[in-house]
């Protein structure tokens, strides 16, 4: 065969591109193809030692923006089979290391993430303990187990990259909740395992992401909801949405994403988004701000 004639296709036809994506990538989120839009997902983190809020402050953010979240898998493990920090073995903290980074993933991967994820605790968070846990002679752990458990961290690390770290140091009062290791509930004690948690983070390669805040409640929530509406940045034409601002399709879709957050919370409806997704396409003149938006809902059953 052979080439007759080459036709030059316009960019203003389809105006999008890698280098428009790199340097925006939830600006142009629905222009992402599906496998390669976990590479490009905004992933926060917030961190810090116990009885500091992290796991209230992601489900809030998480409510509030209708983003993914995942939680800290060793303390819903150590609830599903009644253990405390004294039952806790080696083989126990080679599953929260494993399942931690499996739920992470999937939140990364899963049709509700429009750009943005958010965790409660991460791998790190369980060698900080694992390595207090080692000088504590009412668990069995060791030197030679730690060792086992920090070469794991380093080879499940690929594939989960942070791109934001808030670390909360230790400042709250420690609240036993029936849960908690009241034996590192002294402020001395946090305080170390604060130093080991900012070590790993240096050691891992992860101290550049990282921003402390060490505000109350409402202040560190604004620190991080202000950094999350720091990615929506769109200027030019706008429309008007329950009183928000945007000219963009990937900002429509999170926004509707939201209100899905918010009824899930309502209902407590877990994975509501595994269950609808949302696809959103300009229509009409390419100056108007028309859209239009599209349901897919899947039955449980």
């Amino acid at each position: 065969w052979k080439i007759n004639e080459i036709v030059y296709v316009k960019r203003d036809i389809n105006p999008i591109s890698a280098t428009l994506i790199r340097e925006n990538p939830i600006k142009y989120w629905n222009k992402i193809a599906w496998a390669f839009r976990p590479y490009f997902s905004t992933n926060i983190l917030i961190t810090g030692t116990a009885s500091e809020g992290k796991s209230t402050l992601t489900k809030d953010i998480a409510t509030y923006f209708g983003i993914p979240y995942s939680e800290e898998y060793g303390r819903t493990y150590m609830e599903f089979y009644g253990k405390s920090d004294t039952d806790l073995t080696i083989n126990d903290f080679q599953e929260f290391l494993i399942e931690q980074r499996r739920d992470t993933k999937s939140k990364i991967e899963s049709p509700g993430n429009n750009g943005i994820v958010i965790s409660d605790t991460d791998n790190l968070v369980t060698l900080m303990y694992a390595q207090a846990y080692v000088e504590d002679n009412n668990i069995d752990l060791t030197k030679e187990d730690y060792k086992t458990l920090e070469a794991l961290a380093w080879n499940i690390k690929r594939g989960i990259q942070w791109d934001k770290i808030f670390l909360l140091p230790p400042k709250n009062k420690f609240v036993d909740d029936g849960c908690r290791y009241m034996e590192q509930s002294s402020m001395e004690e946090r305080t170390k395992n604060y130093n080991r948690l900012v070590n790993l983070l240096k050691q891992f390669g992860w101290w550049d992401k990282v921003e402390i805040i060490n505000g109350d409640y409402l202040e560190n929530f604004e620190t991080v909801k202000a950094y999350i509406n720091g990615k929506f940045n769109f200027n030019n034409t706008v429309i008007e949405l329950d009183d928000e601002r945007t000219n963009n399709q990937a900002y429509v879709e999170n926004w509707i994403y939201k209100q899905m957050g918010l009824i899930a919370n309502v209902f407590r409806i877990q994975n509501l988004y595994a269950y609808i997704s949302v696809g959103i396409e300009h229509v009409g003149p390419k100056n108007a701000d028309n859209y239009l938006v599209i349901f897919d809902i899947t039955s449980r059953i």
